[in-house]
């Protein structure tokens, strides 16, 4: 894995320290090619907004 250039956070070191004995090769995808990825990362519990009906 590449060296970590930019440390955000602690917390972001320490996981990218943890996941460094894997050496995971990440790789973008856009969201509309990785729909599974993308429903997963969406909040479940907000309410549909619908229009009231008249």
């Amino acid at each position: 894995m590449h060296a970590l250039k930019m440390t955000t956070n602690r917390r972001v070191a320490k996981w990218f320290n943890e996941l460094a004995e894997f050496e995971p090769l990440f790789k973008w995808i856009p969201g509309e090619n990785n729909t599974v990825a993308d429903a997963l990362s969406r909040n479940l519990n907000r309410r549909a907004i619908t229009k009231p009906e008249l």
